[in-house]
Order: structure tokens, then sequence, then C-alpha cells
């Protein structure tokens, strides 16, 4: 009787240990990328939402380069843009990270130091959101802050020339490995 037992039990074992356990087979995840939601709509893409209602650098997506994998944003200074008199500019970027294998993720907003020449300050806020779905309220969670310039003469808006470059990625993981999206990028050159 107990040798009945014992190949069954061994049987389970060894089935056990090729089934790969689960969480996306036996490799990183793949097909991973950034996009304005789980299925449809835009990948390679995020929303951007400016919270002080100067609704020209708002974005649902669609205007993202495709394979260039940014956008990019000229900004006529002429046009009126800041008659509301804003001294700030939250930056929200939300999206969905698709992956498949992936068990868990973690989102990534930064500021390209390097190409971003405009007054005031700038800086990252928040708190990196590691949910695949990013799309609600809060976004990736780490946000864009930018003060403008200013002082006793008033606010000092964005001149010619200068620009914001800002980037946003996500990163799909399993026991296996990680796995980055393309790194998008958005751009507002003010003119």
């Amino acid at each position: 009787m107990i040798k009945m037992i014992m190949p069954a039990v061994i049987g389970t074992i060894a089935q056990e240990g090729q089934s790969g356990g689960g969480g996306g087979g036996s490799s990183a995840p793949t097909g991973v990328s950034i996009a304005t939601s789980s299925s449809g709509n835009y990948d390679n893409a995020v929303v951007v939402d400016a919270q002080t209602g100067i609704t020209f650098f708002d974005d649902d997506g669609s205007n993202f380069a495709g394979d260039n994998l940014g956008l990019t944003f000229q900004i006529n200074q002429m046009s009126g843009a800041y008659t509301n008199n804003a001294v700030q500019e939250t930056f929200v970027f939300k999206g969905y990270c698709r992956a498949t294998g992936a068990t868990s993720f973690q989102w990534d907003v930064s500021i390209d130091t390097s190409n971003t020449s405009v007054n005031g300050s700038h800086q990252i806020v928040g708190t990196a959101s590691t949910s695949q779905d990013a799309t609600g309220t809060n976004g990736a969670g780490e946000k864009v802050e930018w003060t403008f310039a200013g002082g006793k003469g008033g606010v000092q808006y964005p001149e010619n020339g200068m620009a914001l470059v800002m980037k946003v990625n996500c990163t799909a993981t399993n026991a296996h490995g990680s796995t980055a999206a393309d790194e998008l990028s958005i751009e507002y050159i003010f003119e």
C-alpha cells in the first residue's frame, strides 16, 4: 500500500517542477510598452494632464510620434497662454504598462536636465506607482512640478528658445527578470 502512494506523490512533484512555477514561464516579461489604456487607443504614448488648466500642455496620447516615442510641442509665446497668471505647472502622466508574463511594475518619471532650459525651478514630486494601470487621477505617481521664476516684478514665464523635456518609463518584472518599455519623451519648445 505504501508503494502505491509513493509513485503518485513523486508523479505530482515531477509535474509541479515541469510546470515552470507560473508567473510568466521561464523568461522576463515580453511585449512591454506604455500605452494610454490596456488595449486599443494609443501604444507608445501617455496621457499628459497639466494641472493648472493651461490646456495646450494637455495631450490624450494621440499626438505621440509612433516609433519616435516622443511628443514635441512648439509653444507660441504670443498665444496668450499664460493669461491665468499661474505661477506653477504640474504635469501628471497617465498610462498603462502593457506586458506579458509580468508580476510587478515600476513607473519612472524624470526631467532630461541636459536638454531642459527653462526659467524657474523644476522637480519630481510624488512617489512612483507600482501599478500596471496608472490611468487614474494620480497617474504614474511621480509628477513634474515646474515653478515659474519671478519676484517683485511679477512672474517670469518661459521665453523664446527655452525647452522643457520630460521622460516617462515603466519596467515590468517577474521571477526571471525585468524588461523596461521604450522610454517616452515629452518636449515643450517655447518660441
